[in-house]
């Protein structure tokens, strides 16, 4: 993505015309419509910048990007300018309506958290179009309003700026604090919630607060892998605990992440569902938390289920609905049980956890039909192994370079490869909840693609799993094809430039 002059685009207002003319400014990978309320704002930040009393220069006007997105984050910045040795940041957020304070000046506090990895010296603005106030964060963490004129002083003494390239500038693990990978980061509070997390926390605090002591009540928070479901849950705790103890439940395997926040959260309990005996486990307990409950089995239900009605206390379930539980199945299907047990249930649909490189790669892995075109995959590799011999060195060799294979089926994972660079090899009951840098998978001969282009497994359980698996990634995914030549060739060819 390139910046643009917003004199020049703005020289342009139809709404589809703008959109076009941004799209050939900016060189997008990928086309994005312009929404009218953004359009009608930056013009009229343009507008009031060109009538201040202060002359800004047509040069003030270049390497902005306008409306850039952290893909893997689904951020947004109206505009952003920075310079070219990074040494300081301008971030303009444009507002068609009054959206108060409140939100205006936690938006831009949130934007330096985002932005400080580059540099500490960040410039933050809002402009309110419908009034034309303009408000500004300032390096000491003081918020109020300015003028147009400074503004325009800043932009006019800028110097140069980077013309592209910010895409390189952010990185998926600055930005996504999983609690169970990053719980010292999560610890710390260096983390924020989506609108959407937001809301649902809110709301079910709210509804917290409300029940009456000695009368359960059950929640749940559901979505698809890497939607948030375990950060908001973790959220929930934290807050919770402040005034009464708190029980997490979690329904695979624990992992190193679990045990240290068990150990350093205070109020909190992190259990495996099989531990859970009943009621004697919820002594001063004010609040359960059942976490991947897609995995749960139907005595364990039963147990929790029972306990917290006797002990009269709160429940949130959490869960992917889309995934079938490991074990036999419940009585009625998960969506079913829930909305029988659940006075509400809260659909996360923003999924936060997801490289664009990755979705798009998922996307065209699993149908053919669906790949981009001319699309650069930079942080993909696929590889072939012949047999047993040649897969176990490319295995090692992966496994030496960071990576981390995510397997389906049942890996005794022993000591020596709990510590040092052998460290590299879980499972999918290990995976869930967790991000992982770099990630290695095996397709093996039981993939193959039906004339429609459509990829299949032994089972929908299979495929599921290599697409949740493909979320799991930050940044790089090695896709090794095992004995298998022709899926190995039409799943290489998504890598391929069109000819």
């Amino acid at each position: 993505m390139k910046a643009v002059n917003i004199y020049l685009l703005t020289r342009v207002r139809e709404e589809k015309a703008f959109s076009d003319y941004e799209n050939i400014l900016s060189c997008r990978d990928q086309y994005k419509s312009a929404r009218e309320a953004e359009i009608e704002s930056l013009c009229s930040f343009m507008d009031r910048l060109m009538h201040c009393s202060c002359f800004l220069t047509f040069t003030a006007c270049e390497g902005f990007f306008f409306s850039f997105v952290i893909d893997h984050i689904s951020k947004e910045f109206d505009l952003l300018k920075i310079a070219e040795d990074r040494s300081r940041v301008l971030n303009v957020e444009l507002k068609s309506q009054d959206v108060g304070l409140d939100r205006i000046e936690k938006q831009l506090r949130q934007n330096r958290y985002y932005l400080g990895h580059i540099t500490k010296n960040i410039l933050s603005f809002t402009f309110l179009s419908s009034t034309g106030q303009v408000f500004t964060l300032d390096g000491e963490g003081r918020f109020y309003e300015t003028s147009m004129e400074n503004l325009a002083e800043i932009m006019n003494g800028f110097g140069p700026s980077m013309s592209e390239g910010i895409d390189s500038l952010f990185n998926a693990r600055d930005f996504l604090v999983s609690p169970v990978n990053a719980p010292g980061r999560f610890l710390a509070g260096q983390y924020f919630l989506t609108d959407q997390q937001r809301d649902f926390r809110e709301r079910i605090l709210r509804r917290l607060d409300r029940r009456e002591e000695g009368h359960p009540l059950c929640l749940a928070v559901t979505g698809l892998a890497g939607t948030g479901k375990t950060q908001l849950v973790y959220d929930l705790a934290r807050t919770v605990s402040a005034g009464t103890r708190v029980l997490i439940l979690h329904c695979s395997r624990l992992s190193r992440g679990h045990l240290y926040l068990a150990e350093r959260l205070e109020g909190v309990d992190i259990m495996h569902i099989g531990s859970f005996k009943g009621a004697e486990d919820l002594e001063g307990c004010g609040l359960v938390l059942v976490d991947e409950m897609q995995r749960i089995r139907p005595e364990e239900f039963e147990r929790v289920h029972r306990a917290v009605l006797s002990r009269g206390i709160a429940c949130i379930f959490s869960c992917d609905l889309t995934r079938a539980p490991s074990a036999a199945a419940l009585e009625k299907d998960l969506t079913g049980l829930l909305e029988e047990v659940c006075e509400r249930v809260y659909e996360l649909t923003t999924r936060i956890r997801i490289n664009k490189e990755m979705y798009l790669f998922q996307k065209g892995l699993l149908n053919l039909r669906q790949k981009v075109k001319n699309y650069r995959y930079s942080g993909v590799r696929i590889v072939y192994a012949g047999n047993d011999e040649e897969a176990d060195t490319i295995l090692e060799y992966f496994r030496f370079q960071g990576y981390v294979l995510i397997d389906d089926s049942p890996i005794p994972v022993s000591e020596d490869r709990e510590e040092g660079p052998m460290a590299r090899i879980v499972d999918e009951g290990q995976a869930i909840g967790q991000e992982f840098d770099s990630v290695l998978l095996v397709m093996d001969q039981s993939f193959y693609y039906d004339e429609k282009g459509l990829l299949h497994g032994a089972s929908p359980e299979k495929e599921q799993f290599l697409s949740e698996a493909i979320s799991r990634t930050r940044e790089r995914l090695c896709l090794m094809v095992r004995e298998n030549p022709d899926t190995f060739a039409k799943a290489a060819s998504i890598l391929l430039p069109d000819r």
